[in-house]
């Protein structure tokens, strides 16, 4: 029998309080082939009994700690944080939980773990085996090197307002038939690239260049092309990750030079525990339309997001968040007051279910109000808008460089200046290739 296996049993078997009082004669079996050392078997064995004791501390635990051996680490990690929701305090389950992360390569979750395993004041062996990993993240850190990945994609898709015009003419102004709803067919390819360099264990910088253009079959001035690029430096410790950023956009509108944004940003996040985060992002922007001076502004956003994930069937990621920020013109004019000068709230949520190992789903919807400062000279009115956008993104994993993906939109804007009242839905399906 190996020690280390028989030394975690026992002590994990002694460390929680409720335990069934009948044994299952598979379930001493496989305590039996973890005990001696045998984790081939039993890792063998726990999927057979998924079915009938997965969500069960004592079995998770074998499960975890046996998957790990194996290499399957994030079966290990998903079954061992399902066991530390029961035992929380159990100093074994956060060991074995950080060796889990220790090989996924999250070393701040890891390190976290082993240092609440320390301050308990575990035998030797276990501060040996605890120093080994501590070292291997640092001497891991300091010689990963600049790591490079991109991606390539390419979408067809189905919008049925492409300029996001109303479907009926207004009330007070007569539109051109441009500028009422049309829908169209699209082709849309996409690319990027993203440079990441960690120069210490909780120090890192990041850029990132991203392209897209999208086609209209029939509509003509509709076409759009997006560059942007991304300069982050981040810091990570056991309880926050800081996140700061410069980011340059530009913005093509047929053939038009529509729109350029420059601004900054600060993230946090705040970890509240193994399976919970709440993330702020503060920006702030500078907007500039070349052939349209009137809309040229400064923006900031302030948004805040809790994100929890779950153990159990779908393995789902949960999030709900809200954001206010502020629009205000260059310079103040009756456009300007009426169309861009704002004040803006919302709230977005969602989730992610892993419906099998490859293929994951995400339904989500956001809300927006804004709240116009100066009166509609057409309308006598000052604009109200209140936007609506669920949507669901389906994507499925081929292999390690090619995926399969489905986005569908419906949204809705609804405003007391029936000019800016519209529907749009779009449809999307495509595939993207990563590479590193």
């Amino acid at each position: 029998m190996k020690p280390l296996a028989h030394l975690r049993t026992i002590l994990f078997s002694l460390s929680l309080a409720a335990a069934s009082s009948s044994v299952y004669a598979s379930m001493q079996q496989l305590d039996e082939l973890f005990r001696s050392g045998n984790s081939v078997a039993a890792y063998k064995l726990s999927q057979q009994m998924l079915a009938d004791f997965e969500g069960q501390p004592e079995f998770d635990f074998i499960l975890g700690a046996s998957s790990i051996d194996q290499g399957q680490y994030k079966e290990g990690v998903f079954a061992l944080e399902r066991a530390l929701l029961t035992a929380p305090q159990n100093q074994l389950l956060k060991l074995e939980l950080a060796r889990g992360y220790f090989y996924l390569g999250n070393a701040i979750e890891a390190q976290r773990l082993f240092d609440e395993v320390l301050t308990s004041s575990p035998a030797l062996p276990v501060r040996k085996r605890i120093e080994n990993y501590t070292n291997a993240m640092d001497a891991k850190a300091l010689n990963r090197g600049p790591q490079l990945k991109g991606f390539i994609e390419f979408w067809i898709g189905s919008d049925s307002n492409v300029n996001s015009g109303p479907a009926d003419q207004p009330s007070v102004v007569t539109l051109g038939l441009g500028s009422l709803e049309s829908s169209d067919a699209f082709f849309q390819t996409g690319a990027g690239i993203k440079f990441d360099y960690a120069y210490s264990n909780t120090r890192m910088v990041n850029a990132r260049l991203l392209f897209a253009d999208r086609n209209y079959e029939d509509v003509a001035g509709q076409d759009t092309a997006q560059f942007s690029a991304t300069i982050e430096h981040g810091w990570r410790s056991i309880r926050r990750d800081y996140l700061a950023g410069v980011n340059l956009e530009r913005y093509k509108l047929g053939d038009m030079h529509y729109r350029d944004l420059s601004g900054v940003y600060l993230q946090w996040d705040e970890k509240l525990s193994q399976q919970s985060l709440i993330r702020s992002t503060l920006s702030l922007n500078n907007l500039r339309y070349p052939d349209v001076t009137y809309r040229d502004s400064a923006q900031w956003m302030l948004n805040s997001t809790y994100i929890r994930s779950l153990p159990g069937r779908w393995n789902p990621t949960w999030y709900l968040g809200g954001f206010i920020g502020a629009a205000s013109p260059e310079r103040s004019t009756i456009l300007s007051e009426a169309e861009i000068h704002r004040d803006f709230l919302g709230l977005n949520a969602g989730v992610q279910l892993n419906l099998t190992e490859k293929l994951s789903l995400t339904p989500s919807f956001i809300y927006q109000e804004a709240k116009f400062n100066g009166e509609s000279w057409l309308y006598s009115k000052k604009r109200v808008d209140r936007f609506y956008g669920p949507s669901v993104r389906a994507n499925f994993q081929l292999n390690d460089t090619w995926s399969l993906g489905v986005n569908l939109s419906a949204v809705r804007n609804s405003s007391n200046i029936d000019l800016y009242n519209f529907e749009r839905t779009q449809l999307m399906l495509g595939t993207r290739f990563t590479f590193e």
